[in-house]
C-alpha cells in the first residue's frame, strides 16, 4: 500500500511538470534517410481516479508525406502496473460525440513490451485516415477504451490533445491531397499529377482508319441515323482527312 501511495504521488508529480504542449506539430527527420515526418505529442493522461491508477497513458500521431498516398498513425504508450496485453485489430475503440469509431493495429503490442521498477509499459501503433483527423479535429468531446486480453482501460481525451489533431490538421492540404515536406514546410505536393499529365501528353495519337470511319457512316446511314446527303459530306470529309 505504501508503494502505491508513492507511486500515485510520483505520477501525479509527473504530470504537472509536464508543459501543455500537446498541441506542437515538429517535423522530424531521420538523419541517416533524410526522410522527414510530423509528429504531434498529445501530452500523457492519467486514467482512471486518484485512488485508482489505471496507468498513464501517452499518445502521438505521427504523419508521413508521400506523393501518392499519405499515411497517418497513432502510438499509444501505457505505463501501468500490470500488463493488459493490447491486442492486434480493433482494440481502440473512440467514442466521439457518442459515435463509435474502431482504430486498427496490426500488431497490438506485441513488439514493444517492457517491465521496469515502477511497472511495466507497452506501445501500440493505429493507422489513421485523412478522415479520421478531420472527425477527431471537429469533435466536442471523445471517450476511447484501449482493449487487451487482460483487461482495458477506459478515459477521454483532453482538450490539449483535440487541439494537437487540430494543429497537425490545419497544416495538411485540403480534401486529404497529397504532401511534401520541404525543410520545415508543409506544402501540397502536386509531382504526381504533373506526371500523369505528362504521362497522358506522351500517348501517341491513335492514327485515323479510313475503313473504319466508312464503315461506321454506312452503318449510320442504314440506321436511319443519317440521311444519304449527310453520308455523302461526312465521307468526303473523311477521305480528305486521310490524306492529310
Amino acid at each position: 500500500m505504501y508503494f502505491r501511495k508513492i507511486r500515485i504521488f510520483t505520477l501525479s508529480t509527473f504530470l504537472l511538470v509536464v508543459p501543455i504542449l500537446g498541441q506542437t506539430v515538429q517535423v522530424e527527420t531521420d538523419k541517416f534517410t533524410s526522410t522527414a515526418k510530423l509528429t504531434c505529442f498529445l501530452g500523457l493522461e492519467t486514467a482512471g481516479s486518484f485512488l485508482d491508477v489505471q496507468g498513464v497513458v501517452g499518445m502521438t500521431i505521427y504523419a508521413y508525406p508521400s506523393p501518392v498516398n499519405p499515411t497517418y498513425r497513432l502510438l499509444v504508450t501505457l505505463d501501468r502496473r500490470g500488463w493488459i496485453f493490447i491486442e492486434p485489430g480493433a482494440s481502440l475503440v473512440l467514442k466521439i460525440d457518442g459515435e463509435t469509431l474502431l482504430l486498427n493495429s496490426n500488431r497490438g503490442s506485441f513488439d514493444s513490451r517492457r517491465s521496469g521498477l515502477m511497472g511495466v509499459s507497452e506501445i501500440a501503433g493505429y493507422d489513421l485516415t485523412y478522415e479520421h483527423l478531420v472527425k477527431i479535429s471537429s469533435a466536442n468531446t471523445i471517450e476511447y477504451r484501449l482493449m487487451g486480453s487482460r483487461g482495458y482501460v477506459d478515459h477521454r481525451f483532453e482538450e490539449k490533445a483535440i487541439r494537437g489533431f487540430q494543429s497537425l490538421l490545419a497544416l495538411l492540404p485540403k480534401n486529404g491531397n497529397p504532401w511534401k515536406i520541404v525543410g520545415n514546410i508543409v506544402s501540397e505536393d502536386k509531382s504526381m499529377s504533373e506526371v500523369k499529365k505528362e504521362a497522358s501528353s506522351s500517348e501517341p495519337i491513335p492514327q485515323f482508319d479510313l475503313t473504319s470511319e466508312l464503315a461506321r457512316l454506312d452503318k449510320l446511314k442504314k440506321d436511319g441515323l443519317i440521311t444519304a446527303e449527310d453520308y455523302e459530306v461526312l465521307k468526303k470529309r473523311a477521305i480528305e482527312k486521310a490524306k492529310e
